[in-house]
């Protein structure tokens, strides 16, 4: 499937951290997506915190995207 990256660019754009623990290995993903203005947020949770935090990763994508 093709998007039109011109309507890809215009919606806002968003990047969550897990921090507990974190994984050193995505530091460099979240510098370009600070660095390309992205919102940043968090959430103390591993890497799977769908799974982890179930509730906390609802509560978060809804403040997100209300």
């Amino acid at each position: 499937m093709r998007y039109d990256p011109a309507a890809l660019a215009a919606r806002e754009r968003h990047y969550i951290a897990h921090t507990d623990p974190p994984l050193a290995s995505l530091a460099a993903s979240a510098a370009r997506a600070r660095a390309q203005g992205w919102r940043m947020h968090s959430i103390a949770t591993g890497h799977d915190a769908m799974l982890a935090d179930a509730r906390g990763t609802a509560d978060l994508i809804h403040r997100i995207t209300c």
